[in-house]
């Protein structure tokens, strides 16, 4: 069912939650999918933008170091004017829209307008972050109130809105939203106005997200061990009892993976199934694609191939991308599998087999055993086959010639249907230059081209592959010879060569290292 058609034209102010992607709404999510523009912050996390559509326009409106800084009364302006499109117009923000966000002037303006306004909440961080650092807000034993407050404005202001001193007299848990740069202020307030000093305090630092650091202490150290710690924002301080709860604390932190980064070197496209692996098992994902797919003209290969295909045909696809541009094709020239009706189709591994029966309707009939490579589908297929058999290939320009070499050899008739082709894309090696001195940073490649791509993009900003610290991990046996090729030895490989397989490689990598 196409999800815009649940959603009138009008204006959705979406809650993108604390930082997890996964704590995104049901309704935020169905939202995502059905934008035809999405305006949206800094703190958004990019998987959430993986889920628009591709059509669908996208426009930051946030601000982070060194970049523009969009204000409110020109994003309030950005609303009405999209707004007034007669589209699907989704403002995404961090936490939730309502709470210490300018979500409640948007919805004035809008409604003001005239327009459809809806707001879809989304989780605070005031809930989110304690949680994901072991801290229950409320508790039976310790207290039944919690108060949000911002701590964004002077405490010593004539005329702030927040009592702090009153604050102090409430056995509350205090959940204080942007306090870094004031936190010295605010707990003097406290203390002055009655808190004592001892009471358990906790700061937790990009909450919710693999980067998360936490610390607990008395509240009248915490400033001092939040500036030793070198905290900066976005950080939850949390006054209170229930600061001290202990036992399970480390539930987010001690994931297999925390506190690692990993770069993810697929394809952009290509890059969000396996980096949602990596950051469910606690590790910072950086993408950086090494490779670009990019469809080349291949209607008329594919109209003389339709013609020639014959019940009993063998038709092999050897990655996802072959099996998503055989379905376009098919789509462009108003045909279906119909055309490969009586044929034995055959995938190279389990992802090009899901993509096959996504895209194009085709269940696979053939997979190799366990070796998910060229050599193990023409394994497969010599096994399966009785020569001289008639295959078409549908694959890269740079696809291996393993296999269409090996299946000529055992005496049989090979087609190759260029559909693609991986070319180097444009990208910036900023967050490569921040990760490059981390001991704990990781780079997956999925084949031989993202390796070579890569590294041939170190090499053009002067770092030798051979000294780079990022440790390789490789799908399989043909990429880690080519990382070997480039000078660079895998700290693991895949077994079996599978994304599901990639990522329990690094997780067996990081336990040696800890070790």
């Amino acid at each position: 069912m196409n999800e815009r058609r649940k959603f009138v034209p009008g204006v959705y102010l979406v809650g993108a939650g604390p930082g997890d992607p996964g704590l995104i709404t049901l309704r935020g999510a169905q939202l995502l999918g059905a934008a035809e523009v999405c305006i949206y912050d800094h703190l958004v996390h990019p998987a959430l933008l993986d889920l628009l559509p591709p059509e669908c326009d996208r426009v930051f409106a946030g601000k982070s170091a060194g970049r523009f800084k969009t204000g409110q009364d020109d994003i309030t302006d950005m609303l009405i004017e999209y707004g007034r499109t007669n589209r699907i117009v989704v403002r995404l923000k961090g936490g939730d829209p309502f709470v210490f966000g300018r979500g409640g002037e948007e919805m004035i303006a809008l409604t003001a307008a005239g327009l459809h306004c809806e707001v879809v909440p989304g989780v605070t961080s005031g809930a989110a972050a304690p949680a994901y650092a072991g801290i229950p807000v409320t508790h039976r034993n310790l207290t039944s109130m919690v108060v949000f407050v911002t701590g964004h404005e002077d405490p010593a202001k004539q005329d702030s809105a927040v009592d702090w001193r009153l604050l102090a007299r409430l056995r509350a848990t205090l959940c204080v939203y942007m306090g870094v740069s004031r936190c010295g202020d605010i707990v003097r307030e406290l203390i002055d106005g009655g808190l004592d000093p001892a009471t358990p305090a906790a700061c937790v630092e990009r909450g919710t997200q693999p980067g998360q650091r936490q610390l607990r202490c008395a509240a009248a150290d915490l400033p001092a061990r939040m500036e030793s710690a070198g905290i900066d924002s976005p950080a939850m301080i949390v006054i209170g009892a229930v600061a001290a709860v202990e036992g399970f604390e480390n539930w987010f932190t001690g994931k297999p993976l925390f506190g690692q980064r990993v770069i993810i070197t697929r394809a952009a496209g290509q890059a969000s199934e396996l980096a949602g692996m990596v950051e469910e098992l606690g590790a910072q994902v950086l993408r950086m694609p090494a490779i670009e797919i990019q469809p080349i003209p291949a209607r008329e290969a594919m109209e003389q191939a339709l013609n020639a295909i014959r019940p009993g045909d063998v038709l092999v696809w050897t990655s996802p991308n072959g099996a998503r541009r055989t379905a376009e094709l098919l789509e462009a020239m108003g045909r279906d599998i119909r055309a490969f009706a009586g044929c034995l189709t055959a995938a190279v591994g389990p992802s090009t087999a899901r993509a096959l029966k996504e895209h194009t309707g085709l269940i696979a009939d053939l997979l190799p055993g366990e070796d998910f490579r060229g050599e193990g589908v023409l394994k497969a297929l010599i096994g399966r086959l009785q020569s001289p058999a008639n295959l078409w290939l549908f694959q890269a320009r740079e696809a291996s010639r393993t296999l269409p070499e090996g299946l000529k050899a055992a005496g049989h008739h090979v087609h190759e249907l260029v559909l693609y082709q991986n070319v180097e894309p444009e990208f910036d090696l900023d967050a490569f230059e921040q990760a490059a001195d981390d001991p704990h940073t990781w780079a997956l490649f999925t084949s031989s081209s993202t390796a070579r791509n890569f590294m041939d993009l170190l090499v053009r900003r002067g770092h030798d592959p051979e000294d780079a610290p990022i440790r390789a991990v490789s799908i399989g046996p043909v990429t880690s010879e080519t990382l070997r090729e480039l000078g660079v030895e895998p700290a693991a490989e895949a077994h079996p060569s599978t994304l599901q397989g990639l990522v329990e490689a690094l997780v067996r990598a990081v336990q040696r290292r800890k070790e």
